[in-house]
């Protein structure tokens, strides 16, 4: 494979060209990460020298290469930096593409392609609404295209394809019109007649992308017929995998995609825990509790976290509650604590708050005194290797403080005094955030600062983590869902299933006590 990149790259008469030959080679390799960031490298390169020379065209479809580059990318890893990075240059590309008259399809598909999956992730009929208003403007694009090779008819079928599914799943099942012409495009497509191998091969994986994106859109609502384009994808799969001319075998990347969207069709066993039943639960979409939430607040993101509702409906009640409840439990850890080593029974810590400033947060003491004032490497040694609950500054109360969280108990208070949210991002010290910027890719750690400033709290999906919880990989990637998925019903989703992790693995310590004895 590297000698036929070295050849494609030899034979290329300019920048431009080596950009798309090494998207062409990465295409077809199995195992391509490392080619797919080399192809968006050379891709870039070519695009800031086709801005010196003022050369929108080229300029644009290379901006279109990284756009699909990182659209393949996010379909392997499903990491969210991907995928904005998808939208950001698929943007670009139209951009450029708009200051000249060549076809715009390519990006415009791109972009609509990576707001649909967006808006699949979040259930967001806004961003679904772009998809497919860009879906139509690729459509129209495409049927204008100046370009021979790019006019033969199968391409237009297939952005037409798209365009109608998308429609179909914007009306949530009720546009019985553009499933029909969802319908009559593919069997256009089916019928039409490729004049060479690659207009074969394209032919075979727009049929099979069709028909999978039908399976999905229909799935919600007639589930016999969704099966059937999903059998009709696998067909077609299958064919050109069993194809004895390797050469001919291409669909790997589709294989991917059926296999991801095949897992939606199984009837799963369900889990036997009861927290995993109530998780396996309170993730649909097409639940009671999830179809009230909507009605109630149906804002998500950043837009939630301006409303009214975020206050007064999640914020405001579960630190009235948390208040409540855990009062008791509070002046029995703070007696514990006074007669063990005296006062002060709390601690105040400094945390970073909003825009840099240095703010106070209240918690139980469980450490002795002056156990604050060790260097900051020693401190973060502790952490790593022994854990909170074994951490030899604890008091003794401190050790199951510190195992449950809860010194944590007064920030309940903050909670309802609207200092801190029910649902964000862990407010923490200045030197952790110092400490994760040193690790993590700058690109990540932009999006999390800003994703801080908007909203700090005191749950977060990552408290209920079980394994992994304190790699500030896995952090970040809690911390950006959340922020993303911010909205009534994934707030009060985290907040119930802490509550039931916490339950559950109580129950779990105290079984494993009495089983050895201790109890």
């Amino acid at each position: 494979m590297e000698r036929e990149r070295v050849a494609l790259l030899e034979s290329a008469e300019n920048d431009f060209d080596a950009a798309r030959a090494c998207h062409v080679v990465a295409e077809d390799l199995r195992e391509h990460e490392e080619d797919l960031y080399g192809s968006i490298k050379a891709a870039l390169d070519a695009a800031v020298l086709a801005e010196q020379e003022n050369d929108s065209y080229r300029a644009g479809e290379a901006y279109a290469s990284v756009a699909l580059a990182y659209a393949r990318l996010w379909k392997e890893r499903a990491d969210p930096v991907h995928l904005s990075e998808a939208m950001h240059y698929a943007r670009m590309g139209v951009e450029r593409l708009g200051l000249t008259e060549r076809s715009k399809a390519v990006p415009l598909l791109t972009l609509a392609k990576m707001e649909e999956y967006t808006a699949g992730l979040s259930a967001d009929t806004q961003t679904l609404a772009l998809a497919v208003e860009h879906y139509g403007e690729a459509l129209d694009a495409q049927r204008l295209s100046p370009h021979p090779t790019q006019t033969w008819g199968g391409i237009t079928l297939m952005i037409a394809a798209k365009y109608e599914t998308a429609s179909f799943k914007l009306s949530k099942g009720r546009d019985a019109s553009a499933l029909s012409n969802a319908h009559a495009a593919i069997a256009q497509l089916e019928a039409i007649q490729p004049i060479d191998a690659a207009q074969a091969y394209n032919r075979e994986v727009w049929l099979a992308v069709a028909h999978m994106d039908l399976a999905a859109a229909l799935r919600p609502y007639d589930l016999d017929r969704a099966r059937e384009h999903l059998r009709t994808a696998k067909a077609l799969v299958a064919a050109n995998m069993a194809d004895p001319d390797p050469e001919r075998r291409k669909l790997h990347h589709v294989e991917d995609d059926l296999r991801r969207l095949s897992a939606t069709f199984v009837t799963r066993k369900r889990p036997t825990t009861f927290v995993r039943r109530a998780d396996y639960y309170l993730r649909r979409r097409d639940t009671l509790p999830a179809r009230i939430a909507d009605k109630v607040c149906d804002k998500r993101g950043e837009a939630y976290f301006e409303s009214w509702q975020k206050r007064w409906l999640v914020d405001f009640p579960i630190g009235l509650a948390g208040t409540i409840f855990t009062a008791p439990l509070v002046i029995y850890f703070c007696a514990r604590v006074w007669i063990e080593d005296g006062r002060p029974v709390l601690y105040r810590d400094i945390r970073l708050g909003k825009c840099g400033e240095l703010v106070k947060v209240t918690k139980i003491r469980s450490m002795r005194k002056g156990a604050d004032k060790l260097p900051q490497e020693e401190i973060s040694r502790i952490n790593h290797e022994l854990g909170p609950a074994a951490d030899p500054r604890n008091l003794e109360v401190g050790k199951t403080m510190r195992r449950w969280e809860f010194d944590e108990m007064p920030q309940f208070w903050a909670m309802l005094r609207g200092k801190l949210s029910a649902v964000g991002i862990r407010i923490i010290q200045q030197q952790c955030r110092d400490s994760m910027a040193r690790v993590l890719d700058p690109r990540d750690m932009d999006r999390w600062d800003r994703a801080y400033q908007r909203n700090r709290g005191v749950g977060n999906s990552n408290a209920f983590r079980r394994k992994h919880r304190k790699d500030d990989t896995k952090r970040i990637h809690d911390n950006l869902t959340d922020d993303r998925e911010a909205s009534v019903g994934h707030d009060y989703y985290v907040w119930i299933m802490t509550t039931l992790t916490t339950l559950e693995q109580m129950k779990e310590s105290f079984d494993k006590r009495q089983k050895d004895g201790f109890v």
